[in-house]
């Protein structure tokens, strides 16, 4: 630290490189923050109210908990919107008002509404994606009883996910992977023969049109109706084919991702989830090894790591009060990561 940023003259720097200008605090109070700046282009506003908006986060987060606490029983989803008017939100199913309570808390902010007319909770959408994942409710598509094509498309499935903006569970696809798969033992030391006169490896599969997609997706809603019990959507899930993308809220082969996090002894990434959770746990058909956790009366969380060279991408939306920085940082030994997308090295 200079001279002058420790409380002298800020003119003065004896560490300053020759022929470059001192930068005074007045001089670094404009240097415009990344998150803020970034913000500031996407939604369209001003640095000053991006600033305001990112200081408020947290604030809104604690009211609308309080809110989804007194209304537990009809919670169909929260947010915050950004774009337009920035606004937090809880909706509840039902056409019946808010109780006193929550009404009060809402109408002591400016930012906070309660809207009802939802359908579904939001626990009634987390119980049909997990019975939609074990086949509990659908059960095999073309079941001999209900005299349908028995056609299996669980191949086609990337992801899972309650969508609390729609009040639906959003299932996404990718055609593409319901193609045939070259046989085993037609396969040779490099992963296929490949065509038909060619000495070198096979050609990467093309990816499913947007027709494909369409004829698809249309095929399974058809398939599904009735058997899943809440409103769904029949997605692209394209981008999560090649390389699959772990974030929160994700349905996992038992219980939910939390947070993307990063363990800093390692460098190793992965996700956080509940520590009561079983251990053999796998996101995409891929096994996130176990690395640390703790499951007891003070402590519910564990850490699983996503295995590195497959190109895994990591992704966090997560703003919290250190929004400046590149992570949260938790007790322990992980980091949960900040606004963050990259690739698993």
């Amino acid at each position: 630290m200079s001279a002058g940023a420790q409380g002298g003259d800020p003119a003065i720097d004896d560490t300053q490189t020759p022929g470059a200008e001192a930068v005074t605090p007045s001089d670094a109070a404009q240097v415009a923050d990344p998150a803020v700046a970034s913000y500031a282009a996407e939604y369209g506003v001003t640095e000053a109210e991006a600033t305001r908006r990112l200081d408020r986060i947290q604030p809104m987060q604690d009211i609308l908990a309080s809110i989804r606490e007194l209304e537990s029983s009809r919670v169909a989803g929260w947010g915050i919107d950004h774009a337009g008017t920035f606004t937090g939100w809880v909706w509840l199913t039902g056409d019946a008002p808010a109780i006193q309570a929550s009404a009060a808390i809402a109408d002591a902010h400016d930012d906070i509404e309660i809207r009802i007319g939802a359908t579904h909770t939001l626990a009634e959408l987390l119980e049909a994606q997990d019975s939609f994942g074990n086949g509990s409710i659908i059960g095999p598509v073309g079941r001999v009883d209900d005299q349908t094509p028995a056609t299996d498309y669980s191949a086609a499935v990337t992801f899972t996910a309650p969508d609390m903006g729609t009040n639906t569970l959003h299932i996404g696809i990718d055609p593409a992977l319901l193609r045939t798969v070259e046989p085993s033992e037609l396969q040779g030391p490099g992963g296929g023969i490949g065509p038909v006169g060619s000495t070198g490896a096979p050609a990467a599969p093309t990816s499913a049109t947007d027709a494909e997609l369409a004829a698809l997706a249309a095929q399974m809603t058809t398939a599904y109706r009735g058997r899943i019990g809440v409103a769904y959507a029949v997605v692209d899930g394209r981008d999560h084919a090649d390389l699959a993308t772990f974030d929160g809220g994700r349905a996992m082969s038992a219980c939910t991702s939390g947070f993307a996090a990063r363990q800093r002894s390692t460098g190793n990434y992965g996700i956080i989830t509940a520590g009561h959770c079983r251990f053999g746990i796998t996101m995409h058909g891929v096994a996130l090894p176990w690395v640390v956790g703790y499951a007891s009366r003070t402590a519910d969380a564990q850490f699983h790591r996503i295995p590195s060279g497959s190109g895994h991408q990591l992704r966090s939306d997560y703003l919290c009060r250190q929004y400046r920085l590149n992570v949260c940082t938790v007790q322990g030994d992980v980091d949960v990561l900040n606004n963050t997308n990259v690739t698993i090295p």
